[in-house]
């Protein structure tokens, strides 16, 4: 059991863990939890009503939930503390990067999704959850007759869940409006309250897929190395906001500022990665060795080693490779 000794702030509850830390993916569920219990993941935790609710009516399980908010984490964690909870835990990252890389084939029994932003514009397309692609990660992450649940306000929403549910196949369990349950969220009893309409979705996992990580297995940190008498350092200035793409347009770095250490060979370079949509802010470094200079992902930032961070490892050592014919 979590202890209830904690200070405010983001880590200090012992709920929040950081994936982005470890060397092997997809992540060992049973060591974390220190048990082999079901785990049940909600996409979009918020403050944390609906997960405490459920981890306190089923303690045999074990309950993640994905977030980008930092404020949302710290009062969930508060919730999870004065309640004593040990069967949660909180990754604050793109739910739809988390699910597919941290989760195993067949290692989850139910997901969650409760009153998403339907994000209905086109301009908003690429921040979707309920994709085809989201689908197949389901098929792949959900165990044998899983179930996907949803909650939302908007009647539009549900049936796309639906559509592209069955589509994937899914089997309908449930799909109703206004059901007669327990309000397990403050989105919820804020949509009664003005009466709009609560439509409720169960989906069961009828097919398996296998989808393909950007993280599997041990993943260990980029490097390359540049002889001495092969690295051109002025050739930095010229990779500024360049856009480097993979040959097929999966992996995309921009290099967007330099920094120079005033005491040694050392460079940091600000760089930008996109893996099919997934965004990371990460430093890459630039360090001088006796024999030649070592390019690589600095720790500091300690971004997950995909392969669009591996791509621009390559791309930056690459572009300080001393061209022959500017000798």
């Amino acid at each position: 059991m979590i202890d209830k000794t904690y200070q405010t702030g983001l880590t200090e509850y012992g709920y929040l863990i950081q994936p982005s830390e470890s060397e092997r993916f997809p992540l060992d569920w049973a060591t974390e939890f220190g048990n082999h219990n079901p785990i049940e993941v909600e996409i979009g935790f918020g403050y944390g009503e609906f997960l405490k609710i459920v981890a306190q009516k089923d303690p045999g399980h074990n309950f993640v939930g994905i977030e980008t908010s930092i404020f949302s984490a710290v009062k969930a964690q508060r919730k999870f503390v004065a309640a004593g909870l040990g069967n949660i835990r909180l990754i604050l990252l793109d739910a739809r990067f988390a699910l597919r890389n941290l989760f195993g084939p067949a290692s989850v029994s139910k997901v969650y999704l409760n009153f998403p932003v339907p994000w209905s514009k086109n301009r908003h397309a690429e921040r979707r959850v309920i994709v085809p692609e989201f689908f197949s990660t389901l098929n792949d992450v959900l165990a044998e007759a899983g179930v996907f649940e949803v909650s939302t306000d908007v009647g539009s929403y549900a049936q796309e869940v639906v559509s592209l549910g069955q589509a994937a196949g899914f089997r309908l369990l449930i799909w109703e409006t206004n059901p007669d349950r327990e309000s397990l969220t403050r989105y919820e009893r804020k949509w009664k309250r003005f009466d709009r309409d609560i439509h409720f979705v169960q989906l069961q996992k009828e097919r398996t897929e296998t989808v393909t990580r950007a993280l599997e297995g041990m993943v260990p940190l980029p490097h390359l190395f540049i002889k001495r008498e092969e690295i051109d350092l002025s050739s930095l200035s010229k990779i500024l906001d360049k856009t480097c793409k993979s040959e097929d347009g999966k992996q995309i770095c921009v290099f967007k500022s330099i920094f120079k250490d005033l005491d040694r060979d050392h460079y940091l370079v600000k760089t930008i990665t996109t893996d099919e949509g997934f965004v990371q802010h990460c430093l890459l470094a630039i360090v001088g060795r006796e024999q030649n200079w070592l390019v690589k992902l600095d720790g500091t930032t300690n971004p997950y080693r995909t392969p669009a961070v591996k791509f621009a490892v390559k791309q930056l050592a690459k572009a300080l490779v001393r061209n022959e014919s500017d000798d």
